[in-house]
């Protein structure tokens, strides 16, 4: 009788252990979701997940007890607000992924680290916006475009690596709250180039590449044309303008934008 407990006892203890608090068949045509009693949320099966507006996601109400996120191999798309407001320190991705939709995993305050896979095609607007602990991310060569404001708030943020031939829509890293100053572009090697800080010490920042560029403000390295203004801004890369996003004092009553809106100025 006692080796019968015993016995019993090897068999469900492994079901214990990763026991489902939740789960559901909910988040795409042939997508499953669980969230497990350590906290992991596993999305499986094959194709796109839904799209879902803020915090309307099957799994939104235990958005707290989540501690790590998996998308499991055959998954094809991130649906639009997929991972909304966790305190999810890990997420991994598969390689099937080619799409990762609107505000998919934003407001994260424990995220780290992100790994995107080659597959990857599209980043949405605003992707990764609120990542507030994020500090580098590598955009793998696949990706053909990055919706605006896809790095929006994510204040520690301190290095994007970004392949030449990826288009960048909008303005990726346009916030009109925060204080970072952006000089625009795309430096040489794919690393964006932006800081946080006094404007001096942005400048400063951007000098080294800057001072590349002397002859009549235009230069090509690499086989890429740069056009810069008087003030070293990056006006031009390869014949699409940038908007600035530093101006003189006298610049600013030139083009009359009030401060505080859409293209938010920045004095020098």
């Amino acid at each position: 009788m006692k080796r019968f407990f015993l016995s019993l006892i090897i068999m469900v203890s492994p079901f214990i252990a990763n026991a489902e608090i939740a789960s559901g068949n909910d988040c795409g045509k042939e997508c499953s979701w669980s969230i497990s009693d350590d906290g992991t949320l596993t999305i499986l099966g094959k194709g796109d997940m839904k799209n879902w507006s803020a915090s309307q996601t099957p799994w939104a109400a235990y958005a707290s007890k989540v501690n790590s996120i998996k998308v499991g191999e055959g998954i094809t798309s991130i649906g639009n607000w997929a991972f909304f407001v966790f305190h999810a320190s890990e997420i991994s991705l598969p390689n099937t992924l080619t799409s990762i939709g609107a505000s998919a995993i934003t407001w994260m305050d424990n995220l780290k680290e992100l790994h995107l896979p080659d597959s990857l095609l599209y980043v949405g607007n605003g992707a990764f916006y609120g990542l507030t602990e994020l500090e580098n991310i590598v955009i793998p060569d696949s990706v053909i475009s990055i919706g605006a404001d896809a790095f929006g708030r994510d204040y520690k943020l301190k290095s994007i690596t970004i392949g030449d031939k990826t288009i960048l829509e909008g303005d990726p890293f346009k916030d009109p709250t925060d204080d970072r100053v952006y000089t625009g572009g795309q430096a040489q090697g794919g690393t964006v180039v932006f800081c946080t800080g006094q404007i001096s010490q942005c400048k400063d920042n951007f000098g080294d590449y800057r001072d590349k560029v002397q002859e009549a403000n235009k230069k090509t390295i690499n086989g890429v044309t740069y056009v810069y203004d008087k003030n070293g801004n990056l006006v031009v890369k390869d014949g699409k303008r940038f908007e600035k996003r530093i101006y003189t004092v006298e610049e600013a009553a030139a083009v009359s934008k009030p401060t505080g809106n859409t293209f938010k100025l920045r004095y020098k």
